[in-house]
């Protein structure tokens, strides 16, 4: 089985397209992956991203609703993410996180407030993403979680591809 990721040279962004992730699904195309002149429909869809500062998960669909692939997104290592944009205090962030999930359709995962990374796996099995955080940013000493703070997995084939939650 094999993973398909968004090639940097798709040019398609579907009319009333909102965000970037939903351009790889409302055309239910996955750009990079065409053949003869014309996308292919049937790939497992992966979508990689970071640009936000935050860790999240989502299931991805096309425009009639069918579940097409997933996104898995990664925190930054020391740049603030939507806490420190938002000004918010330590004890507003789980009710931020809670109002984002009920705005954001299909959003699995999220975790505005930690610094760290991502770690991706893609096996003919599964694509899997395990995030990691940091104890601190603001020093040079800070310790890295040996076991992932939050795990999801997504396995390849239609009707399979929603993210699962995986014990970590």
């Amino acid at each position: 089985m094999t993973w398909c990721l968004p090639s940097p040279s798709c040019r398609h962004l579907p009319q009333g397209c909102r965000n970037p992730a939903t351009r790889f699904s409302s055309e239910r195309l996955v750009c990079g992956r065409e053949s003869g002149g014309r996308p292919q429909q049937d790939s497992n869809l992966v979508v990689l991203a970071g640009d936000t500062h935050n860790a999240w998960a989502n299931n991805l669909r096309d425009i009639d609703g069918r579940q097409i692939g997933v996104e898995f997104a990664t925190a930054s290592v020391t740049s603030p993410g939507l806490e420190g944009y938002l000004g918010l205090p330590a004890e507003m962030i789980p009710q931020a996180e809670q109002g984002i999930g009920l705005l954001v359709d299909d959003l699995d995962y999220l975790d505005i407030s930690q610094r760290g990374y991502m770690l991706v796996t893609f096996t003919p099995e599964h694509a899997r993403a395990d995030w990691y955080f940091v104890d601190t940013v603001k020093s040079r000493d800070y310790e890295a979680g040996q076991q992932p703070s939050a795990s999801r997995q997504v396995l390849p084939g239609e009707g399979q591809r929603s993210l699962q939650l995986l014990s970590s």
